[in-house]
């Protein structure tokens, strides 16, 4: 069947130098700019091959679907049982097919080709799959064939031309890594979560990861320190002046309200006495280039979760509008042209900022503490025009740009100004700042805002001027407990303490609100989150520590660098998992028993929305396996009212009961097109609509 297909693509039975890109849409392109736009397509086995002529010799490209085969455990463990889980530590693991049309395409093309170009995203994951699909070339055509390898961090001309004509090797240690990695974490996953799951007794899976879980332990770690927080009471005396400004006392805290009283009693006058201005000029530095959590930790200043952002990265790169964006790096390699880029970028509404960075004398990108050779930090390659792609798009190309052209431009200048003013017999302190210089402020707003609260003063200030009084003011304060993470936070954090990599954090996240272990745009554990937690720590805490996971990602490196091997690490990883499991065994009907309680509390802490109609058991909001929320019965399954809800916008349960006087009206709210919107309905009447 697929030699018919090929016999009558453009080249016959001719022989093919094979190019293997990562996504049908790189391929495309890759095509398009070798053959300067004279390629033409054929399906093989439904999958898009693009074929050309250069130099006198024949090409095919294909792009993938990411991994095309995978690894799993042998048909006799596939059946989930408590026994069998030390048996599926040691367990040989066998090689599936992920996509199986792909594998027959290639399979196709075998025959035909001569040598093979690795173009697939260069990094471990990338130079694994790759290689995954050579191996199924070479086996299928039955004999030695070249392999290349095509490195680039843009989907641009000048990058794919100059990796088309500067082929390397393939590095077999970046593949073997990844490798290493996709078994480690298969072995870990699903043997601890066989075990949780089925010590459980439930239908739920419990998902427990190598990664996941010591990520987990830092949100409840957090939410610990919040819970154990006893907030301390404090006093502050402010005066509030002429002209909107406050200054604050000298004293900046008072531990007790009769202290700050008798300064405000002493604090008489109409007017604040000026009796020292200090003024100091500060340079606030543009921030470094922009590696992988940089971008995911600002892309939540647009309203995106990590996962969101990433995906639209990967896309924005596809289509040739930035560099690779999976990348450690933060200093800008000399053989980038930061100029040439300036010109092609600085169209539109960014032209207007050329003219800023080309007016320094010397253009001097910032650097950042990371550097590598693998891919330069995140930048634009090319405009994106208005309209071309989806506004999420452009919202995350326009962060990305304007974020590059800050780090090529001139720092911002500020006065900082420390007025010190006499009040009756009390001194104040009023601290401001004032704009000289925008610089590269014009283009993006400081990542992190100073700490301390500033007065922006837009009068001068001499000494001995005066500056009338409206009110002293003492205010109370309390001491505040730690802030719960963010997902741009908890990226920073699971950096700075070498848990996962820049290509896995975001999936990690996204799995913990997806196994309902977290919830929130300020995170924070569920129940059952805390539980598995808490089980953790009682019999095996290495599970929950960075230092597990930073140690295997350490071997990952070794492996990568040809230090270690990878079945080496494999079964060194084995062992561990192995102690693990005694401790686990021995408390099987503890842990069940934990994780059942912390399923009641979760259901007993979900919104309440009435009284079952017919048992007389609250109602309550939860969501079903595949995350659909509805209303249900808290006597299930013995009792199976339900009623469904709307799956998009916020619920709100009012104080208004329905007809039957048991069930409150619920308000739902969102956005559609920029505009807020609401509705007020009864579940018993939505369901009914639902039926009709």
């Amino acid at each position: 069947m697929y030699q018919r297909s090929l016999d009558n693509s453009p080249l016959g039975k001719s022989s093919l130098v094979l190019i293997i890109a990562e996504k049908n849409i790189v391929a495309r392109r890759i095509a398009h700019i070798l053959s300067s736009g004279s390629y033409s397509t054929k399906k093989v086995h439904g999958i898009p091959v693009y074929f050309f002529t250069l130099n006198g010799e024949n090409y095919a490209c294909i792009g993938l679907k990411g991994h095309i085969i995978d690894y799993d455990f042998p048909r006799k463990y596939r059946k989930w049982i408590l026994t069998d889980l030390e048996e599926v530590i040691w367990s040989p693991l066998v090689v599936v097919a992920k996509e199986a049309r792909y594998i027959e395409a290639l399979k196709a093309l075998a025959p035909r080709v001569k040598r093979i170009i690795v173009a697939t995203d260069y990094d471990r994951e990338g130079e694994l799959i790759g290689l995954e699909a050579v191996h199924i070339v070479k086996k299928a055509s039955g004999r030695p064939l070249e392999i290349k390898r095509m490195k680039f961090s843009a989907v641009t001309c000048e990058e794919i031309l100059n990796a088309f004509r500067n082929l390397t090797d393939v590095n077999q240690g970046l593949a073997d890594a990844a490798d290493a990695r996709r078994a480690i974490d298969l072995i870990w996953g699903a043997t601890l979560t066989r075990f949780f799951t089925l010590a459980s007794g439930a239908r739920d899976v419990y998902s427990i990861g190598r990664v996941q879980t010591p990520t987990l332990a830092l949100i409840v770690y957090r939410e610990r320190e919040i819970e154990a927080f006893v907030p301390q009471k404090y006093w502050v005396v402010v005066a509030l002046l002429e002209g909107g400004l406050k200054a604050t006392h000298i004293r900046e805290k008072f531990n007790t309200l009769k202290d700050a009283q008798k300064v405000k009693s002493r604090s008489k006058g109409s007017y604040a006495e000026v009796i020292d201005v200090n003024k100091s000029l500060t340079k606030r530095k543009p921030p470094h280039p922009m590696d992988t959590t940089t971008l995911l930790a600002l892309s939540a200043s647009i309203g995106f979760s990590v996962d969101k952002a990433m995906k639209i990265a990967e896309d924005l790169y596809r289509f040739g509008y930035i560099s690779y964006p999976r990348t450690d790096n933060t200093v800008y390699p000399e053989s980038l042209d930061l100029i040439g880029i300036l010109r092609k970028v600085c169209k539109g509404s960014y032209e207007k900022f050329l003219e800023l960075i080309l007016s320094q004398k010397r253009i001097t990108p910032t650097r950042g503490p990371k550097k590598s050779k693998d891919h330069p930090p995140i930048h634009p390659v090319s405009y994106l025009p208005p309209g071309k792609l989806s506004r999420d798009h452009e919202a995350l190309y326009d962060l990305i740009t304007r974020y590059f052209l800050a780090t090529l431009s001139p720092p911002s200048t500020w006065e900082r100004v420390v007025v010190r003013l006499k009040v009756g017999e009390e001194e104040y302190l009023l601290k401001g700042k004032r704009l000289i210089d925008a610089g590269w402020e014009r283009i993006l707003k400081p990542i992190e805002e100073e700490e301390a609260e500033e007065e922006i003063i837009t009068f001068e200030v001499r000494r001995g001027d005066r500056i009338r009084v409206k009110e002293i003011k003492v205010l109370e304060r309390k001491t505040r407990p730690p802030r719960r993470y963010t997902q741009a936070s908890l990226v920073k954090e699971m950096e700075k303490l070498g848990i996962g990599t820049k290509s896995t954090r975001h999936e990690i996240i996204k799995k913990l609100f997806s196994r309902k272990y977290v919830e929130g745009k300020y995170i924070k554990p569920t129940n059952l989150g805390k539980a598995v937690i808490e089980l953790i720590e009682r019999f095996v805490p290495i599970i929950g520590s960075p230092e597990l996971t930073r140690k295997i990602e350490k071997e990952m490196d070794k492996i990568e660098t040809g230090e270690k091997r990878k079945d080496e690490v494999i079964m060194e990883t084995r062992r561990i998992l192995k102690g693990i499991f005694e401790n686990l065994m021995k408390n099987v009907s503890l842990v069940g028993d934990s994780i059942r309680e912390s399923k009641r509390k979760d259901l007993e802490s979900s919104k309440k929305v009435g009284i079952c109609p017919k048992c007389g058991a609250p109602l309550i909001i939860t969501r079903s396996k595949r995350g659909k929320r509805f209303i249900m019965c808290m006597n299930y399954p013995k009792c199976r009212t339900t009623y469904p809800l709307p799956q998009k916008g916020r619920i709100y349960v009012l104080k208004e009961m329905c007809a039957d006087g048991k069930v409150h009206k619920i308000k739902i709210v969102w956005m559609e097109k920029g505009v807020k919107k609401e509705w007020i309905l009864c579940p018993s009447d939505y369901s009914q609509e639902k039926e009709k």
